[in-house]
């Protein structure tokens, strides 16, 4: 209704009725509509609606859809087809989720600059460039197996200083193509307050994907674990709450420039972590630079930039990533630097440097005052505060760092230290 009074002339209506000429101008028409609304729409009158006797297509554990302008396209792990909507049967889709463009999979997807972008953030590297391709087609399964539930977490490759995080590599270009295919509701990582129950009063019941970009070091990931499992519970200021059941609740892909303090084998198992190579922000020496247009000739999702082949090579691509992590899962690599970021964020870049030139080694003894005192007085100096204390809670977390176990003991009144196999 108020998208008709929206396109009424602005000059009104003038029309007659039982013989009356009447006048009115589009003002009063959506003044009227607006104070009269609660009447023409309420719980009583929309009691009175025919019920639509079909269900929303929706995604199931081994199928995904993905609508298009020309057909929905089904995939599962065994192939991709286009099916019509007319062979929906009893199921629809919402028009919003439908993207307005045709689809076509008889194209070379070795072309698309979004391929060559991820070439490029994993160097290359066919391990690493399988784990982004299943955790993209991850992301756009809409199906949420509750025993399974991962956030999909991004970070830069290149070890950086906490206090003064780097970024450029290229985080926001995933989630901004995960965006083309699924509806995804961004919050902002800095603001999330995890105690705050309104975190989530941004998403709406068809968002599929929610990104917590930028989020702090400190973030509290255990926040997320109802909802990577139990489903999404959405609370609204001055408004009714809803829930999002488990196998429907969107999935969640967090990007930061800082390693997440998130020690435990509960956060580990509960996260997908990817690395993106400094390829592009190690281009950026004024800040004025712009490496992906140099690269890639445009905005990436630009209509713009991109003609209709370039689209269609993107849309071929992203579906076949939903194909391919319905037959494989998703597909682990050894992390580059996430141990040794961690690391570094969590002592200081003079220790994790001082630690990686000792070489140490495991079953080794060490004597921990000397090792102390050397690197106090190598890189912090001997009028400095630091404790012997905090260098061996370091030590520890080097040892954690490299999967080991650090060991202490003492021997005519010196305290000695080792390494072992955790």
């Amino acid at each position: 209704m108020e998208s008709k009074l929206k396109s009424l002339s602005t000059l009104g209506l003038d029309f007659e009725f039982e013989g009356e000429g009447i006048s009115t101008s589009v003002i009063a028409l959506k003044d009227t509509y607006y104070r009269q609304f609660h009447l023409i729409i309420n719980d009583n009158q929309l009691g009175h609606l025919e019920i639509l006797p079909k269900t929303v297509l929706s995604d199931t554990r081994d199928t995904s859809y993905v609508p298009f302008k020309n057909g929905v396209v089904k995939i599962k792990a065994s192939g991709i087809e286009v099916i019509s909507y007319e062979s929906l049967g009893n199921s629809y889709v919402w028009k919003k989720q439908v993207i307005p463009r045709e689809f076509h999979n008889d194209i070379n997807r070795h072309e698309c600059e979004f391929v060559k972008f991820l070439m490029n953030v994993t160097e290359e590297n066919g391990k690493r460039f399988d784990a982004f391709k299943s955790a993209l087609g991850y992301l756009m399964h809409a199906y949420s197996h509750p025993s399974r539930g991962q956030a999909v977490i991004l970070y830069d490759q290149t070890i950086t200083d906490v206090n003064q995080p780097q970024g450029g590599t290229g985080k926001g270009i995933i989630v901004n193509a995960v965006n083309q295919i699924r509806k995804v509701t961004t919050i902002d990582g800095k603001r999330f307050d995890p105690k705050d129950k309104f975190n989530f009063q941004t998403v709406q019941p068809l968002t599929q994907v929610v990104s917590l970009d930028d989020v702090r070091k400190n973030f509290d990931f255990s926040v997320l674990y109802s909802c990577l499992t139990d489903g999404l519970t959405v609370e609204r200021k001055n408004q009714g709450s809803f829930l999002i059941p488990a196998a429907q609740s969107p999935n969640f892909i967090l990007s930061s420039n800082s390693i997440l303090d998130t020690d435990g084998t509960s956060s580990t198992r509960r996260q997908f972590v990817l690395e993106l190579s400094p390829y592009y922000s190690q281009r950026i020496k004024s800040g004025t630079e712009e490496p992906i247009i140099e690269e890639h000739g445009g905005y990436f999702f630009s209509e713009e930039s991109w003609d209709e082949k370039e689209w269609n090579i993107f849309y071929a691509f992203m579906v076949e990533c939903i194909r391919f992590y319905l037959q494989n899962g998703l597909v682990g690599y050894d992390t580059i630097n996430v141990a040794s970021n961690r690391l570094a964020q969590t002592t200081s870049g003079d220790f994790h440097h001082w630690v990686e030139e000792k070489g140490l080694e495991l079953n080794i003894k060490y004597e921990t005052k000397a090792m102390f005192e050397e690197f106090k007085l190598t890189h912090l100096g001997d009028d400095s505060t630091f404790t012997q204390h905090k260098f061996t809670k370091w030590l520890k977390s080097f040892a954690a760092s490299k999967n080991w176990k650090h060991q202490s003991s003492r021997s005519n009144n010196t305290s000695y230290f080792h390494f072992s196999v955790a």
